[in-house]
């Protein structure tokens, strides 16, 4: 039985946990026609069909369940060895991944010690520049993204939850508010200002922590992340208890597919999962109970 390729057998491994090529996409961060892909080639490879489908759920046939045995034992091998791989001088490459501004000034930079500590020797640059630059072209080696991407050929983790809402000085009653550039007015939360305001902004600035300064300043309104209002304390949210006037953007980790068995993308993911709570939660872990 030859195997050529490990994201074949990840493959497998995620449709015998959740029994679908569905849930094995969501479970990889990949597209189910790249799951199907998957499972095509290493059918043809060995041969032999490695999935049945019986009461709509996809089950191992005897082949299957051989490979599952021996390949779940070399996943769980994998992960231990990155997260107790000792830190010698030098022993990732360069890295580069890229986020928007206010995930890096206010999680990663802040976080950063456990990476540093355990890889001493290893480059890490973030560009935080808020331009989404591609993974796909070897660019840079992995981004953090704000709303699900849906590239083929890219790998993704859910790391948590960004929600954004109106925030405005205590005592605040008029209609004027900051925003990001009129390139961004397409986002749900500039879409979410207007309506509640009846016009555009009357400021614009290029990064979240630039809108909150702006807005501090000039005591008008804003839009802003929940997880970062908090900095800013004479900011306070506008109509808290109404869910209409948030809204919620997931964070995600994505690197090329073709390097989920590389321990410096492994290693990053430990990283950057560290720093969040959960993918369920907020990225600080507090601000979703407002």
């Amino acid at each position: 039985m030859a195997i050529r390729h490990w994201d074949h057998i990840r493959t497998v491994l995620a449709i015998s946990k959740t029994g679908s090529y569905r849930g094995a996409a969501q479970l990889l961060g990949l597209t189910k026609t790249t799951v199907s892909r998957h499972i095509e080639v290493l059918e043809r490879e060995i041969g032999e069909p490695v999935f049945v489908l019986r009461n709509r759920r996809w089950e191992p046939t005897k082949l299957g369940h051989r490979i599952i045995k021996i390949s779940g034992k070399l996943e769980v091998d994998l992960e231990i060895a990155v997260k107790n791989f000792e830190p010698n001088e030098g022993q990732f490459d360069p890295l580069v991944v890229s986020t928007v501004s206010y995930i890096n000034a206010f999680f990663l930079s802040r976080d950063v010690r456990e990476w540093t500590h355990k890889y001493p020797g290893s480059r890490l640059t973030i560009d935080a520049s808020d331009e989404v630059v591609a993974v796909e072209d070897g660019k840079i080696d992995a981004a953090i993204r704000l709303g699900r991407p849906n590239q083929l050929g890219l790998s993704r983790v859910k790391l948590g939850e960004s929600p954004v809402g109106i925030f405005a000085p205590k005592n605040f009653k008029g209609k004027d508010w900051v925003g990001l550039p009129s390139g961004l007015d397409e986002l749900d939360e500039m879409a979410m200002a207007r309506h509640h305001f009846g016009r555009g902004p009357i400021l614009r600035m290029d990064t979240f922590e630039a809108v909150a300064q702006a807005a501090a300043s000039s005591e008008i309104a804003c839009i802003l992340p929940l997880c970062i209002a908090s900095h800013f304390g004479n900011l306070s949210i506008v109509d808290a208890a109404n869910a209409r006037m948030k809204i919620s953007r997931d964070v995600w980790f994505v690197f090329h597919e073709k390097r989920r068995t590389d321990p410096a993308i492994i290693a990053l993911k430990h990283w950057v999962q560290s720093v969040f709570p959960g993918p369920n939660k907020c990225m600080c872990g507090v601000c979703l109970k407002v």
